[in-house]
């Protein structure tokens, strides 16, 4: 049964779903970044890294949020027809498509040797994370939403689920445009001509349709700014605290945190506008 409003307590399963969910995607797109840092640095590499054991730490918890959501979705019938339903549906097809992709970088490493950033095996882990982390994206806005009485759960995990989509969109678009998909026997580099359209369409676009999509999804001055703050915090972790030669690229996120700061205020000047036009004009009816 849909219901207009939802209780704390019809919600409290799924929402641990999908923080599992969301833990589990975190530490696996942290684990991956450092791999691509390693990467772009051209550290040696083989398989059994530490940067590889997070990632895969990050897989095995999305694995038993999986398993919670299949279990829920099958026991709890009253849960299939609720808005946030697709989010349980989401994190079992994500999973599986990241649990694909491990063997398979096991043996495409032991077939090819040490590969690129663009390989068919990490290309599949990356799109088993984002729709995994869409899953959870979905699932809390939804019950946000939907749910009687806010609380300061959703205020602090929303912008972090955010952030986190955010950076996972960022790594996806990268895959398309850095040069550093060079490995032993192929070599996936974009065109430079390409890398660069790319780069200057994809971004861009990405990055604001994310950031509108927070912004109308949170509807409160801080929100956004708290996922952009989540997004810079992942940056700065696995990039540039794992790699003590560009430490120096620290003071250059101030930049980007004020841009989302200044955006995010008028986003919401925006919202209470349009809040208080819409407000007006149903008393005048």
């Amino acid at each position: 049964m849909t219901t207009e409003y939802l209780q704390k307590s019809q919600v409290k399963l799924p929402t641990i779903v999908f923080l599992v969910a969301l833990s589990g995607t975190t530490l696996a797109m942290w684990g991956a970044s450092w791999d691509i840092t390693s990467h772009l640095l051209r550290e040696p590499e083989t398989f059994f890294t530490p940067s590889h054991g997070i990632l895969y730490l990050g897989v095995g918890i999305s694995v038993i949020s999986a398993i919670m959501s299949s279990v829920m979705y099958l026991r709890r019938k009253e849960l299939r027809t609720e808005s946030f339903a697709t989010g349980f549906k989401l994190i079992v097809i994500g999973v599986l498509i990241q649990v694909a992709a491990g063997p398979g970088d096991f043996y495409w490493h032991e077939l090819f040797g040490l590969d690129g950033l663009l390989s068919p095996t990490h290309i599949t882990l990356a799109l088993g994370i984002l729709i995994t982390l869409v899953g959870s994206v979905i699932g809390f806005s939804r019950i946000n939403f939907h749910l009687q009485e806010k609380n300061t759960f959703f205020r602090i995990i929303l912008p972090i689920t955010y952030g986190v989509f955010w950076f996972s969109i960022m790594w996806l678009i990268f895959f398309f445009v850095l040069p550093i998909s060079e490995g032993e026997s192929h070599d996936f580099n974009p065109d430079p001509y390409v890398a660069i359209i790319l780069s200057f369409v994809l971004i861009p676009f990405a990055y604001s349709l994310v950031f509108w999509t927070s912004s109308k999804t949170q509807n409160r001055f801080g929100a956004t700014s708290g996922a952009a703050l989540a997004f810079i915090v992942m940056n700065i972790t696995s990039n540039i605290f794992t790699s003590e030669g560009i430490i120096f690229y620290l003071p250059l996120f101030a930049a980007p945190m004020i841009s989302a700061i200044a955006a995010d205020f008028v986003f919401n000047k925006k919202w209470e506008s349009r809040l208080c036009r819409n407000h007006q004009f149903s008393q005048h009816d």
